[in-house]
């Protein structure tokens, strides 16, 4: 396992043999107690799989599977670096499925199979209102 971002709440590793047989994933680990951030994105995550079930993974990293205490995330690892114009993508394909987020940076974009995906969900990610 490799660190390769570290935030407020939590850290996110490489995943390695430790944590799953896919080399193709993230974890996310809650730092202390704080369980915040992975409930979060746990919960945005199960609203969106059900709003949209066999399209989410044009628009999100899968979240593939996650601690019910929400301690630990495993997430389908995209690659970083966007292309320039990639957040803007993001926040228009969302906006044609009938949610927005306020809070989408490069930073939070990613590249899974030649498509940008928001990678990190949480603040300012919601169905918008009719």
């Amino acid at each position: 396992m490799y660190k390769i971002g570290e935030g407020r709440d939590r850290i996110t590793f490489t995943s390695g043999k430790v944590v799953s047989s896919k080399k193709d994933v993230v974890i996310k680990i809650s730092k202390n107690n704080g369980y915040n951030q992975n409930e979060e994105e746990i919960e945005l995550y199960k609203m969106l799989k059900k709003d949209i079930p066999k399209k989410i993974d044009k628009y999100v990293a899968p979240i593939l599977e996650y601690d019910n205490r929400y301690k630990w995330i495993i997430q389908q690892q995209s690659k970083q670096g966007s292309p320039p114009g990639a957040s803007k993508q993001v926040i228009e394909k969302l906006e044609n499925i009938g949610w927005t987020c306020s809070d989408i940076r490069p930073d939070n974009v990613g590249m899974i199979k030649n498509e940008p995906v928001l990678i990190d969900l949480g603040i300012g990610l919601r169905k918008c209102k009719i």
